[in-house]
């Protein structure tokens, strides 16, 4: 149905208003919030609309005249430090974390389809310690270790770990700024990337407002330690109206990149037989890079000791009550050594003999000894 000519016409005034609470399209709740209507009798203007949404600031603003295309509108958003979970468009809602957010938006029409088909404007989002579902990094290890466990037969049984295992938890991202725009009543959201301590993640999509259909593409790559040459990727998909997403995981680039590492380490592996070789040992596996507390400012580490373990502390022992010494006495009898104090028996006698040669010469016999009797 067209818009009516006289609908912001012939208005003249301002009316104030304040309220404890109200709903936003979407069911998104504001408590408590401010605002003024005002008109000039051409258009009609709402000012400095504020109030509190998840735990941080919102304003806004709109401006509506007529024009020679229909009504012309002109909106202004802004969002500071929102709890972004807060924030949800039926089932269709942001990651866990805080968001602060700029938009203008415009449009022009004659009836309400009009000005929604005829949408335009654009935006940056800035998400701060984000957690986002369905992106959880521990899937490759657990992707790598089945493989190399020879547990993954075929593409569904390597599914059926994956797909629980990205689930399981969330990517966690410090912060990143998502630029969007709007044209023809269709979001859009450019390819941006996602950085955590242990992935990197790239995301795109869109919202199609007139036909209700919205679309989200991510792509999702370790970082790893042990792990050479390029990195694995799990690709993932969703479409459809915003509370009935149909979630498509595509893990064709995992699955080729376990082919590979298999084949390569089964090549190493027969080389190594043909050239009489052992066979090479089996490599660890590649584990996803995990941030590290750094050591506090007096402590110096030491050589030889893990940093991330904390000192050992040192036992306090009670300190004894001092003993009176005893009287002087007659030395005691010396007690007999114990056996393991005895000296060893001495070896056995050793027999010297000539060194070897020619034999001595003997030795030359004495003349005899002659008596001869004396005379009287």
């Amino acid at each position: 149905e067209p818009l009516s000519a006289g609908l912001i016409t012939g208005w003249r005034g301002r009316v104030a208003f304040q309220a404890l609470r109200g709903n936003l399209p979407g069911g998104i709740e504001i408590r408590p919030f401010s605002g003024a209507l005002r008109g000039d009798g051409q258009s009609l203007a709402l000012d400095a609309l504020k109030g509190s949404l998840g735990g941080g600031e919102m304003t806004a603003s709109l401006d509506a005249r007529n024009g020679p295309n229909g009504l012309a509108l002109n909106a202004h958003l802004d969002l500071g430090n929102v709890d972004a979970a807060s924030l949800r468009y039926r089932d269709l809602a942001l990651p866990k974390g805080r968001i602060s957010a700029q938009m203008t938006l415009t449009s022009q029409g004659r009836s309400v389809s009009a000005l929604t088909g005829a949408l335009a404007g654009n935006g940056t989002v800035t998400l701060d310690a984000a957690e986002i579902n369905g992106l959880n990094p521990r899937a490759f290890e657990i992707a790598i270790r089945a493989s190399d466990n020879g547990q993954i037969s075929d593409d569904t049984r390597l599914r059926q770990l994956v797909e629980p295992a990205l689930s399981a938890g969330p990517i966690a991202v410090a912060s990143a700024q998502i630029p969007f725009t709007i044209r023809d009543g269709r979001l859009r959201v450019g390819a941006t990337p996602l950085e955590a301590k242990n992935a990197h993640a790239i995301v795109s999509g869109g919202y199609d407002i007139p036909a209700d259909q919205a679309d989200i593409r991510a792509s999702l790559t370790p970082i790893m330690t042990g792990l050479s040459g390029a990195p694995p990727e799990i690709q993932l998909f969703a479409a459809g109206p915003p509370d009935k997403l149909s979630r498509t995981v595509d893990l064709t680039p995992l699955s080729s990149w376990l082919a590979v590492r298999t084949i390569d380490r089964e090549t190493r592996r027969l080389d190594a037989i043909e050239r009489g070789e052992p066979p090479p040992a089996t490599a660890a596996l590649p584990t996803l890079v995990s941030p590290e507390p750094e050591p506090s400012p007096t402590e110096v580490p030491l050589p030889g000791r893990d940093p991330r373990r904390p000192p050992p502390k040192a036992k306090l022992e009670p300190k004894a009550a001092p003993t009176p010494k005893p009287p002087l006495a007659a030395p005691a009898a010396p007690s007999p050594p114990l056996a393991s104090q005895q000296v060893a028996p001495l070896p056995p006698p050793i027999d010297v003999r000539p060194a070897p040669g020619p034999p001595p010469a003997k030795p030359r016999p004495k003349p005899p000894l002659v008596l001869t009797p004396q005379n009287p």
